[in-house]
Protein backbone atom coordinates (compact mmCIF):
# COMPACT_ATOMS: atom_id res chain seq x y z
CA UNK A 1 0.00 0.00 0.00
CA UNK A 2 1.35 3.45 -0.92
CA UNK A 3 1.92 5.66 1.50
CA UNK A 4 -0.64 8.32 0.74
CA UNK A 5 -3.17 5.34 0.42
CA UNK A 6 -2.27 4.42 4.44
CA UNK A 7 -2.82 7.98 5.09
CA UNK A 8 -6.31 8.18 3.83
CA UNK A 9 -6.53 4.88 5.22
CA UNK A 10 -5.69 6.14 9.09
CA UNK A 11 -7.70 9.12 8.50
CA UNK A 12 -10.72 7.35 7.52
CA UNK A 13 -10.90 4.86 10.06
CA UNK A 14 -9.95 6.99 12.99
CA UNK A 15 -13.12 9.45 11.63
CA UNK A 16 -15.33 6.02 11.84
CA UNK A 17 -14.57 5.62 15.12
CA UNK A 18 -15.36 9.10 16.39
CA UNK A 19 -19.08 8.47 14.72
CA UNK A 20 -19.31 5.44 16.04
CA UNK A 21 -18.71 6.69 19.40
CA UNK A 22 -20.82 9.71 18.65
CA UNK A 23 -24.07 7.65 17.41
CA UNK A 24 -25.47 5.80 19.90
CA UNK A 25 -27.68 3.73 17.25
CA UNK A 26 -26.02 2.88 13.65
CA UNK A 27 -26.53 0.11 10.85
CA UNK A 28 -22.56 0.27 10.85
CA UNK A 29 -20.99 -2.83 13.51
CA UNK A 30 -17.60 -2.88 15.41
CA UNK A 31 -15.70 -5.45 14.76
CA UNK A 32 -16.62 -6.58 18.33
CA UNK A 33 -19.85 -5.79 17.92
CA UNK A 34 -20.10 -7.95 14.82
CA UNK A 35 -18.76 -10.91 16.34
CA UNK A 36 -21.24 -10.48 19.46
CA UNK A 37 -24.23 -11.02 16.49
CA UNK A 38 -22.88 -13.70 15.38
CA UNK A 39 -22.16 -15.78 18.95
CA UNK A 40 -25.74 -14.34 19.58
CA UNK A 41 -26.63 -15.93 16.57
CA UNK A 42 -26.11 -18.80 16.69
CA UNK A 43 -26.53 -19.66 20.55
CA UNK A 44 -30.49 -18.42 19.77
CA UNK A 45 -30.81 -20.57 17.23
CA UNK A 46 -29.84 -23.91 18.47
CA UNK A 47 -32.53 -22.71 21.17
CA UNK A 48 -36.03 -24.50 20.63
CA UNK A 49 -38.19 -22.64 19.04
CA UNK A 50 -40.60 -22.47 21.74
CA UNK A 51 -38.33 -21.21 24.15
CA UNK A 52 -37.07 -18.26 21.83
CA UNK A 53 -38.07 -14.36 23.31
CA UNK A 54 -40.05 -12.63 20.60
CA UNK A 55 -36.72 -9.96 20.16
CA UNK A 56 -34.49 -13.58 19.43
CA UNK A 57 -37.46 -14.64 16.53
CA UNK A 58 -36.67 -11.00 15.33
CA UNK A 59 -33.12 -11.21 15.22
CA UNK A 60 -33.33 -15.00 13.68
CA UNK A 61 -35.74 -13.44 10.98
CA UNK A 62 -33.25 -10.33 10.20
CA UNK A 63 -30.26 -12.15 9.76
CA UNK A 64 -28.80 -15.26 8.48
CA UNK A 65 -24.66 -16.85 8.55
CA UNK A 66 -22.87 -18.38 5.99
CA UNK A 67 -19.69 -19.44 5.66
CA UNK A 68 -17.69 -20.47 2.94
CA UNK A 69 -14.68 -23.24 2.64
CA UNK A 70 -11.77 -21.13 4.51
CA UNK A 71 -13.91 -18.34 5.55
CA UNK A 72 -14.94 -16.91 8.43
CA UNK A 73 -18.61 -16.95 9.42
CA UNK A 74 -20.93 -14.12 8.03
CA UNK A 75 -23.42 -12.11 8.46
CA UNK A 76 -26.06 -11.41 6.29
CA UNK A 77 -29.94 -10.69 5.13
CA UNK A 78 -31.95 -13.79 5.58
CA UNK A 79 -32.76 -15.47 2.55
CA UNK A 80 -36.59 -15.11 3.15
CA UNK A 81 -36.67 -11.22 2.83
CA UNK A 82 -34.92 -11.03 -0.88
CA UNK A 83 -31.36 -11.50 -2.36
CA UNK A 84 -28.93 -12.03 -0.04
CA UNK A 85 -26.27 -8.86 0.76
CA UNK A 86 -23.88 -8.78 3.66
CA UNK A 87 -23.41 -7.10 6.98
CA UNK A 88 -19.88 -5.68 7.25
CA UNK A 89 -17.99 -4.63 9.97
CA UNK A 90 -16.06 -0.92 10.38
CA UNK A 91 -12.61 -2.56 9.67
CA UNK A 92 -13.73 -4.18 6.40
CA UNK A 93 -15.06 -0.41 5.16
CA UNK A 94 -12.11 1.28 3.76
CA UNK A 95 -11.18 -1.62 1.22
CA UNK A 96 -14.45 -2.17 0.36
CA UNK A 97 -14.94 1.44 -0.56
CA UNK A 98 -11.57 2.10 -1.94
CA UNK A 99 -12.13 -0.98 -4.50
CA UNK A 100 -15.76 0.58 -5.58
CA UNK A 101 -14.28 4.35 -5.70
CA UNK A 102 -11.94 3.68 -8.13
CA UNK A 103 -14.08 0.46 -10.38
CA UNK A 104 -16.46 4.14 -10.70
CA UNK A 105 -13.65 6.80 -11.49
CA UNK A 106 -14.57 8.39 -8.21
CA UNK A 107 -17.91 8.98 -8.28
CA UNK A 108 -20.57 11.14 -6.37
CA UNK A 109 -22.04 9.86 -3.22
CA UNK A 110 -25.35 9.07 -4.19
CA UNK A 111 -23.83 6.48 -7.24
CA UNK A 112 -21.27 4.90 -4.91
CA UNK A 113 -24.19 4.50 -2.32
CA UNK A 114 -26.24 2.49 -4.93
CA UNK A 115 -23.45 0.72 -6.03
CA UNK A 116 -22.51 -1.29 -2.89
CA UNK A 117 -26.17 -1.29 -1.39
CA UNK A 118 -26.61 -4.26 -4.48
CA UNK A 119 -24.24 -6.72 -2.09
CA UNK A 120 -24.04 -4.65 1.26
CA UNK A 121 -26.66 -3.97 3.67
CA UNK A 122 -25.22 -1.36 6.16
CA UNK A 123 -23.25 0.45 3.84
CA UNK A 124 -23.77 4.24 5.07
CA UNK A 125 -24.07 7.50 3.28
CA UNK A 126 -21.94 8.92 6.34
CA UNK A 127 -19.13 6.31 5.47
CA UNK A 128 -18.84 7.09 2.00
CA UNK A 129 -19.21 11.30 2.51
CA UNK A 130 -15.79 10.36 5.33
CA UNK A 131 -13.93 8.48 2.54
CA UNK A 132 -15.01 10.81 -0.02
CA UNK A 133 -13.24 13.81 2.20
CA UNK A 134 -9.99 12.37 2.24
CA UNK A 135 -9.77 11.17 -1.13
CA UNK A 136 -6.64 13.14 -2.89
CA UNK A 137 -7.80 13.28 -6.27
CA UNK A 138 -11.54 14.00 -5.70
CA UNK A 139 -10.05 16.81 -3.40
CA UNK A 140 -8.16 18.01 -6.45
CA UNK A 141 -10.92 17.82 -8.70
CA UNK A 142 -13.24 19.89 -6.55
CA UNK A 143 -10.93 22.63 -6.48
CA UNK A 144 -10.92 22.31 -10.13
CA UNK A 145 -14.12 22.82 -10.43
CA UNK A 146 -15.88 26.38 -12.02
CA UNK A 147 -12.19 27.42 -12.20
CA UNK A 148 -11.61 29.35 -16.03
CA UNK A 149 -7.84 29.24 -16.99
CA UNK A 150 -8.30 32.27 -18.16
CA UNK A 151 -8.17 34.30 -15.04
CA UNK A 152 -5.29 32.14 -14.06
CA UNK A 153 -2.54 34.93 -13.54
CA UNK A 154 0.06 34.72 -16.36
CA UNK A 155 3.18 36.35 -17.04
CA UNK A 156 5.93 35.76 -19.87
CA UNK A 157 9.48 35.67 -20.01
CA UNK A 158 11.30 38.16 -22.74
CA UNK A 159 15.35 38.81 -23.90
CA UNK A 160 16.42 41.47 -24.62
CA UNK A 161 19.76 41.62 -26.65
CA UNK A 162 22.56 43.90 -25.61
CA UNK A 163 25.50 42.19 -26.66
CA UNK A 164 26.05 45.40 -29.02
CA UNK A 165 26.15 47.71 -25.95
CA UNK A 166 27.44 45.53 -22.98
CA UNK A 167 27.58 47.28 -19.38
CA UNK A 168 30.54 45.16 -18.08
CA UNK A 169 29.23 41.65 -17.60
CA UNK A 170 25.91 42.43 -18.64
CA UNK A 171 24.37 41.18 -21.89
CA UNK A 172 21.16 40.86 -21.97
CA UNK A 173 17.86 42.11 -20.17
CA UNK A 174 15.33 40.02 -18.63
CA UNK A 175 11.57 41.81 -19.13
CA UNK A 176 9.53 39.51 -16.78
CA UNK A 177 5.76 40.55 -18.17
CA UNK A 178 2.29 39.90 -16.45
CA UNK A 179 0.23 39.17 -19.50
CA UNK A 180 -3.21 40.54 -19.17
CA UNK A 181 -1.93 43.94 -18.03
CA UNK A 182 1.36 44.41 -19.49
CA UNK A 183 3.32 45.21 -16.44
CA UNK A 184 6.88 44.50 -16.86
CA UNK A 185 9.75 44.18 -14.44
CA UNK A 186 13.31 44.54 -15.46
CA UNK A 187 16.66 42.95 -14.72
CA UNK A 188 20.26 42.97 -16.17
CA UNK A 189 21.00 39.17 -17.00
CA UNK A 190 24.40 38.05 -17.77
CA UNK A 191 23.81 34.90 -19.75
CA UNK A 192 20.14 33.40 -21.02
CA UNK A 193 20.23 30.47 -18.52
CA UNK A 194 17.55 28.44 -16.43
CA UNK A 195 20.13 28.83 -13.12
CA UNK A 196 20.54 32.79 -13.34
CA UNK A 197 16.69 33.60 -14.75
CA UNK A 198 15.32 31.53 -11.68
CA UNK A 199 17.16 33.40 -9.04
CA UNK A 200 16.24 36.44 -11.03
CA UNK A 201 12.35 34.91 -10.60
CA UNK A 202 12.79 33.84 -7.03
CA UNK A 203 13.52 37.50 -5.87
CA UNK A 204 10.40 38.88 -7.77
CA UNK A 205 8.64 36.44 -6.53
CA UNK A 206 8.64 37.87 -3.13
CA UNK A 207 7.67 41.31 -3.93
CA UNK A 208 4.75 39.92 -6.41
CA UNK A 209 4.39 35.97 -5.76
CA UNK A 210 4.42 33.69 -7.84
CA UNK A 211 2.19 33.22 -11.26
CA UNK A 212 -0.19 30.57 -11.92
CA UNK A 213 1.18 30.38 -15.61
CA UNK A 214 4.64 31.20 -16.67
CA UNK A 215 5.25 30.99 -20.77
CA UNK A 216 8.52 32.00 -22.91
CA UNK A 217 8.73 33.36 -26.12
CA UNK A 218 8.72 29.94 -28.19
CA UNK A 219 10.67 28.38 -25.58
CA UNK A 220 8.01 25.54 -23.56
CA UNK A 221 11.35 23.47 -22.82
CA UNK A 222 13.16 26.40 -21.39
CA UNK A 223 10.40 27.23 -18.78
CA UNK A 224 10.44 23.52 -17.57
CA UNK A 225 14.26 24.21 -16.78
CA UNK A 226 13.38 27.13 -14.83
CA UNK A 227 10.31 25.48 -12.73
CA UNK A 228 13.20 23.09 -12.14
CA UNK A 229 15.69 25.86 -10.85
CA UNK A 230 12.76 27.43 -8.50
CA UNK A 231 11.84 24.03 -6.56
CA UNK A 232 15.39 24.24 -5.46
CA UNK A 233 14.20 27.32 -3.60
CA UNK A 234 10.50 25.87 -2.22
CA UNK A 235 9.98 22.57 -3.31
CA UNK A 236 5.87 22.34 -3.10
CA UNK A 237 5.48 25.86 -5.73
CA UNK A 238 3.70 24.50 -8.68
CA UNK A 239 3.45 26.24 -12.14
CA UNK A 240 1.85 25.59 -15.13
CA UNK A 241 4.15 25.04 -18.63
CA UNK A 242 2.44 28.75 -20.48
CA UNK A 243 1.86 27.49 -24.07
CA UNK A 244 4.61 28.80 -27.09
CA UNK A 245 4.14 32.66 -26.96
CA UNK A 246 5.19 34.90 -30.25
CA UNK A 247 8.30 36.43 -30.53
CA UNK A 248 8.26 40.25 -29.07
CA UNK A 249 8.36 42.33 -32.82
CA UNK A 250 12.11 44.20 -33.19
CA UNK A 251 9.81 47.22 -33.03
CA UNK A 252 8.89 47.20 -29.99
CA UNK A 253 12.24 46.22 -28.77
CA UNK A 254 13.87 48.48 -30.76
CA UNK A 255 11.79 51.54 -29.01
CA UNK A 256 13.03 49.98 -25.51
CA UNK A 257 16.48 50.32 -26.48
CA UNK A 258 15.78 53.81 -27.71
CA UNK A 259 14.39 54.78 -24.36
CA UNK A 260 17.17 53.11 -22.63
CA UNK A 261 19.57 55.02 -24.95
CA UNK A 262 17.82 58.80 -23.94
CA UNK A 263 17.71 57.59 -19.91
CA UNK A 264 21.47 56.87 -20.10
CA UNK A 265 22.39 60.29 -22.09
CA UNK A 266 20.37 62.22 -19.52
CA UNK A 267 21.74 60.59 -16.49
CA UNK A 268 25.19 61.29 -18.27
CA UNK A 269 26.27 57.13 -17.67
CA UNK A 270 27.42 54.35 -19.66
CA UNK A 271 25.94 51.80 -17.80
CA UNK A 272 22.30 51.02 -18.99
CA UNK A 273 22.08 48.05 -15.80
CA UNK A 274 22.17 51.59 -13.13
CA UNK A 275 18.81 53.34 -15.42
CA UNK A 276 16.80 50.18 -15.74
CA UNK A 277 14.14 51.08 -12.87
CA UNK A 278 13.82 54.05 -14.36
CA UNK A 279 13.14 52.46 -17.56
CA UNK A 280 10.56 50.09 -15.75
CA UNK A 281 8.90 52.98 -14.48
CA UNK A 282 8.61 54.67 -17.31
CA UNK A 283 6.86 51.52 -19.80
CA UNK A 284 4.62 50.81 -16.69
CA UNK A 285 3.05 54.61 -16.80
CA UNK A 286 2.44 54.92 -21.14
CA UNK A 287 -0.74 55.39 -21.32
CA UNK A 288 -2.70 53.11 -23.55
CA UNK A 289 -4.06 55.07 -26.59
CA UNK A 290 -7.09 53.08 -26.58
CA UNK A 291 -8.60 53.74 -22.67
CA UNK A 292 -5.79 56.19 -21.46
CA UNK A 293 -4.96 53.67 -18.60
CA UNK A 294 -1.39 52.58 -17.80
CA UNK A 295 -0.11 48.87 -17.09
CA UNK A 296 0.92 50.43 -13.54
CA UNK A 297 -2.66 51.42 -13.13
CA UNK A 298 -3.90 47.81 -14.22
CA UNK A 299 -2.00 46.10 -12.19
CA UNK A 300 -2.22 48.05 -8.81
CA UNK A 301 -5.67 49.67 -9.54
CA UNK A 302 -4.16 52.77 -8.91
CA UNK A 303 -2.28 56.06 -10.16
CA UNK A 304 1.78 55.56 -9.21
CA UNK A 305 2.97 58.32 -6.51
CA UNK A 306 6.16 59.95 -7.06
CA UNK A 307 6.85 61.72 -3.88
CA UNK A 308 4.56 65.05 -3.27
CA UNK A 309 3.31 66.21 -6.33
CA UNK A 310 2.09 69.80 -5.07
CA UNK A 311 3.70 72.95 -4.94
CA UNK A 312 5.15 73.84 -1.32
CA UNK A 313 4.82 77.13 -0.04
CA UNK A 314 7.77 79.92 -0.07
CA UNK A 315 8.09 79.65 3.46
CA UNK A 316 8.56 75.65 3.19
CA UNK A 317 12.47 74.92 4.34
CA UNK A 318 14.37 71.15 3.76
CA UNK A 319 13.95 70.27 7.54
CA UNK A 320 9.74 71.46 7.57
CA UNK A 321 9.52 68.01 5.27
CA UNK A 322 8.72 66.00 8.81
CA UNK A 323 5.21 64.08 8.82
CA UNK A 324 5.02 65.76 11.84
CA UNK A 325 5.20 69.10 10.91
CA UNK A 326 3.61 68.51 7.94
CA UNK A 327 0.40 67.12 9.90
CA UNK A 328 0.74 70.15 11.58
CA UNK A 329 0.61 72.90 8.63
CA UNK A 330 -2.51 70.50 7.26
CA UNK A 331 -4.36 71.22 9.84
CA UNK A 332 -3.70 74.69 9.67
CA UNK A 333 -4.30 75.07 6.30
CA UNK A 334 -7.62 72.96 6.56
CA UNK A 335 -8.98 74.65 10.11
CA UNK A 336 -8.16 78.63 9.80
CA UNK A 337 -8.14 80.16 13.51
CA UNK A 338 -9.82 83.31 13.41
CA UNK A 339 -7.54 84.40 16.71
CA UNK A 340 -4.40 86.26 15.42
CA UNK A 341 -2.43 85.38 19.08
CA UNK A 342 -2.63 81.65 17.41
CA UNK A 343 -2.13 82.21 13.74
CA UNK A 344 0.92 80.90 12.59
CA UNK A 345 2.29 82.90 9.19
CA UNK A 346 5.51 79.96 8.65
CA UNK A 347 5.46 76.22 9.92
CA UNK A 348 8.07 76.93 11.93
CA UNK A 349 7.62 77.31 15.42
CA UNK A 350 10.30 80.11 15.20
CA UNK A 351 7.87 81.88 13.12
CA UNK A 352 5.08 81.93 14.79
CA UNK A 353 4.02 85.95 15.70
CA UNK A 354 1.40 87.56 17.10
CA UNK A 355 0.14 90.92 17.64
CA UNK A 356 0.07 91.13 20.97
CA UNK A 357 2.62 93.82 21.09
CA UNK A 358 0.27 95.75 18.45
CA UNK A 359 -2.62 95.63 20.85
CA UNK A 360 -0.83 96.29 24.57
CA UNK A 361 0.57 99.82 22.31
CA UNK A 362 -2.61 101.20 21.25
CA UNK A 363 -4.11 100.38 24.79
CA UNK A 364 -0.97 102.40 26.50
CA UNK A 365 -1.37 105.31 23.87
CA UNK A 366 -5.47 105.34 24.47
CA UNK A 367 -4.90 105.33 28.46
CA UNK A 368 -2.37 108.65 27.98
CA UNK A 369 -4.65 110.43 26.31
CA UNK A 370 -7.58 109.59 28.61
CA UNK A 371 -4.90 111.01 31.21
CA UNK A 372 -4.45 114.41 29.64
CA UNK A 373 -8.31 115.13 29.19
CA UNK A 374 -8.71 114.88 32.96
CA UNK A 375 -5.76 117.18 33.10
CA UNK A 376 -7.31 119.82 30.86
CA UNK A 377 -10.49 119.19 32.86
CA UNK A 378 -9.05 120.24 36.31
CA UNK A 379 -7.28 123.09 35.22
CA UNK A 380 -10.45 124.20 33.52
CA UNK A 381 -12.69 123.58 36.44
Amino acid sequence: MSNSKQIHRDHFNQEVKILLEQKTKSSLFTKESYDELICKYNEVNKKPAELRSAREILLLNKYDIIQLKGTKPRLVTNSKIGDTKFFIHSAELFPILDKAHHELNHPGIRKMFDYLREKYMNITTESIIIYNKFCEFCNTKKSLEGMDPKQFSKWIIRFIDMTNTKDGDYLYILQYQDVRTKFSILKPLKVIIAEQVAKKLWKIFGCFGAPQILSCEGRQEFVENVKEKLKEFNGDLKIITGKKESVQDKETENKIKELLKSLCKNRKTDSWSKVLSELQFMLNTIEDEHDHSTPYERFFGRKPNFGLEFTLPENFKPEDLVEEKLEKFCQQQLNPISDKKSKSKSLNDSAILSDEWETDESDSNSSDENDDDDQQQTIVS
